[in-house]
């Protein structure tokens, strides 16, 4: 019998037992889980066995590249696995799911706190573009933050992981968020690195506006 990702609630994937859902997507959905033999919380994506076989590809893609980056500001991905019709990719979850989004929500910032939060931003996507990986949706909802100035960034989903990306991801397609992709990206061209993460230029400038 086919299950929808969006009715596993309460339903066990391995050692992880799901909570409630607390992200959805076009072809997955992220929910609270436990994590019965370590006594934790993690946060599982769950991709349906349904979804287009490009998608489970990109999607397998993502955990062995993602479980790669070791890095202070990146959400560490733990573990990756199928059962039955579905994959799953279990990461830290972070307690509320705040993001920046809801921060630049909340009013405006302290100059300092904006900075760091740049700082650390830029370094994480320093290091992924130094491994090969470009994240190519990088928007402040992508961003996690367990702490108000301790950012995480989240959701690879539609990264380009180093020469193997040409091979799913198709010339003329656009890819990522409008208000924060680069020029390149708007018009399906391929763009270096730092072109293609230009919302990370975008994020700090919306952040300048809203520092007291």
């Amino acid at each position: 019998m086919t299950q929808r990702t969006d009715s596993l609630a309460n339903m066990r994937l391995g050692p992880y037992l799901l909570a409630e859902v607390i992200g959805r997507g076009g072809a997955a959905a992220v929910y609270r889980a436990h994590q019965v033999s370590l006594g934790r919380d993690v946060a599982i994506k769950v991709l349906h066995r349904s979804a287009d076989p490009q998608f489970a590809a990109r999607f397998a893609r993502e955990a062995r590249a993602i479980a790669q980056l070791q890095h202070p500001n990146i959400l560490p991905v733990y573990d990756f696995g199928e059962e039955g019709e579905v994959q799953y990719l279990v990461m830290r979850y972070v307690e509320g799911e705040r993001t920046l989004r809801d921060l630049l929500a909340s009013g405006p910032l302290e100059p300092a706190q904006a900075l760091r939060l740049i700082a650390r931003l830029l370094d994480a996507l320093h290091y992924a573009h130094g491994r090969g990986i470009v994240h190519r949706d990088i928007k402040p909802g992508n961003v996690l933050l367990p702490e108000p100035d301790w950012p995480l960034l989240a959701d690879f989903g539609i990264a380009r992981f180093g020469g193997e990306a040409s091979q799913l991801t198709m010339t003329g397609q656009t890819i990522g968020t409008p208000d924060y992709i680069a020029p390149e990206q708007a018009t399906g061209q391929p763009a270096a690195p730092r072109g293609v993460d230009v919302g990370a230029g975008g994020m700090p400038y919306e952040l300048s506006l809203l520092t007291i």
